[in-house]
């Protein structure tokens, strides 16, 4: 056996041992990048400042950040599960006609569709996906930081065990008293709208605005229950946002006609992304 081959089978050794060594877990938002270590020790937290910078570049910059910090804790050969502001998300939910369909017929509907949508824009972006039924569920993010992250975790023998959508995590903890309702996850530079009906998810999208704009929240949940035809007037709050604008939103949603609620913080109370993402906030200590 050659020394290359020893060499990668060490490396495959040292990554696979992963398994049994506790699991690290980061967050990623254009404000912070937040890491708990998963050695008991305590969270690190880098603030951000991505104003003005391209989507792709600030997510860019965000993975540079976050390996320097796998390096500041001596995070070597563990399981990376990460949660990515939807910020840098772009979601695609599309029914597929063929349950059975091959893996070529799934990507090709999903360039037809993000291509449709993006153009050009989606040569610098990358999406997986997972098949609920007949429904496609699909989140594309920025390729190039992407790329970075997967090429650092090898160095550091670490893997990525998970990798999701914070909006989507945040929504899956929800247990509404309805069958049916919409979500609002208010962040501070994003707005995810998602349609539950039940554990189902009908409908996800991802709205930029600027901070503290909560005004023109009930004309985009209103727009897009348009869409669907949909006469649903239910919404629960989750509020991401560190300036608090839950109670004016919330305020803005009930004189448009909405049913409306805030999320308490007790709801994600055992959830390791929500903690992470409350010491991002800028007011948080560091």
């Amino acid at each position: 056996m050659n020394q290359f081959s020893i060499n990668s089978l060490v490396n495959a050794l040292r990554r696979g041992l992963s398994v049994f060594r506790p699991a690290c877990r980061a967050l990623l938002t254009p404000q912070a990048v937040v890491l708990e270590p998963g050695d008991k020790s305590a969270p690190l937290v880098r603030r951000l400042d991505a104003t003005g910078l391209p989507l792709e570049l600030q997510f860019t910059q965000a993975m540079a950040v976050l390996l320097q910090m796998l390096d500041q804790a001596g995070v070597q050969g563990q399981r990376l599960h990460l949660l990515v502001s939807d910020d840098w998300t772009r979601p695609a939910l599309l029914a597929l006609p063929n349950p059975s369909a091959s893996e070529t017929a799934v990507e090709t509907l999903l360039a037809r569709h993000y291509r449709g949508v993006y153009g050009d824009l989606m040569d610098a972006w990358q999406w997986c996906w997972d098949l609920q039924g007949i429904q496609l569920v699909a989140v594309a993010w920025p390729k190039v930081g992407l790329d970075a992250l997967r090429a650092g975790l090898a160095v550091r023998f670490c893997t990525l065990a998970s990798a999701r959508s914070l909006g989507l995590a945040l929504a899956s903890q929800l247990s509404v008293e309805s069958d049916v309702c919409w979500v609002l996850v208010n962040a501070p530079t994003s707005a995810t709208l998602l349609r539950l009906q039940g554990s189902a998810l009908q409908h996800w999208c991802v709205l930029a605005h600027p901070i503290g704009d909560v005004q023109s929240m009930p004309v985009q949940l209103a727009r897009e229950a348009l869409r669907r035809s949909d006469s649903c007037r239910s919404v629960v709050i989750i509020d991401c946002n560190a300036s608090n604008t839950s109670a004016l939103l919330l305020q803005n949603l009930l004189i448009a006609g909405w049913v409306a609620r805030v999320c308490a913080d007790s709801t994600f109370a055992n959830m390791w992304g929500w903690r992470l993402q409350q010491l991002g906030h800028p007011a948080a200590p560091a």
